[in-house]
């Protein structure tokens, strides 16, 4: 619970930092590089974890130590200062009712359209990552390890190349968007199909799920940086990131009950085209 405390304070606090500190022009940037560098511990934690455990656990305390005041000392001498293009300080927090903040989500029309875009693709992602060790051992050749492998390196490779390619002028790009949409339900009927077609679609499943996972997050989170009122902006977006890792976890407990994983990644594909359509706008 401390953990999850932290973390989310954490994450929220530097993305924001990160928002107030860029200039327009390269806000996505800023955004799809820190998205990238969050998810980089997700590939060298298990190995350092492997390392730990063959080499005995009383390094373990060590390790964490180590890291917790490297990463203090780091963070204490950075210093985060204000784009020139950023208007002048106000505390954005100040006199904003959390009930009122929560209200928002349904009658602000360009959050609610974000928020459940992101949520149900986030409820995605964290279905079929989670279940993939179980349903990879329904295949013949499907190897749970180099699925994980070449999605989070998909990812790395996807949200560094393109992370010019994502706008940053606050407009909304239905194509862009939609065509992201797309490739998580494309994504989501391969690893599906698998079962029947091979080892072929269930890594083809890893390679577009990684891609669009690349895509999504920093594109919908730089486009409310523009549009959300700036007396409040902080907390809404800090809504918005309540709700996609609200989706992550949703995942794992709406589409468990399902026995079939076959028929569940089916679901999966359903909802990333309900959402392709869901992100049209004239």
């Amino acid at each position: 619970m401390l953990q999850g405390v932290s973390t989310a304070f954490f994450s929220m606090a530097l993305q924001i930092g990160i928002i107030d500190a860029l200039t327009e022009k390269d806000r996505s940037q800023g955004i799809s590089l820190y998205s990238l560098f969050s998810y980089i511990p997700g590939i060298i934690g298990p190995i350092l974890a492997l390392g730990i455990w063959q080499g005995g656990m009383d390094y373990f305390t060590v390790v964490m130590i180590a890291i917790a005041i490297t990463t203090w000392v780091f963070g204490y001498s950075a210093k985060m200062e204000k784009g020139k293009e950023q208007p002048a300080s106000v505390n954005n927090e100040q006199g904003v009712s959390m009930f009122k903040a929560f209200s928002q989500l349904v009658q602000n029309p360009f959050l609610f359209k974000c928020s459940v875009l992101m949520l149900v693709t986030s409820i995605l992602f964290g279905a079929i990552t989670t279940f993939i060790p179980l349903y990879a051992t329904l295949l013949k050749n499907g190897n749970a390890g180099i699925y994980l492998m070449l999605q989070a390196g998909t990812v790395v490779f996807a949200r560094f190349v393109l992370r010019k390619r994502i706008p940053s002028d606050g407009k909304w790009h239905s194509s862009f968007i939609m065509g992201a949409m797309l490739l998580l339900a494309i994504a989501a009927q391969c690893v599906s199909v698998s079962i029947t077609g091979g080892a072929f679609f269930f890594y083809a499943g890893a390679i577009l799920m990684g891609i669009a996972q690349a895509i999504i997050y920093p594109t919908l989170t730089t486009y409310l940086t523009f549009v959300l009122p700036k007396v409040n902006r902080n907390v809404l977006l800090g809504l918005f990131i309540a709700m996609a890792d609200l989706g992550v976890s949703l995942g794992d407990v709406i589409m468990g009950p399902i026995a079939s994983y076959s028929f569940m990644n089916m679901i999966c594909a359903i909802l990333g085209l309900m959402m392709t359509i869901f992100a049209y706008d004239r």
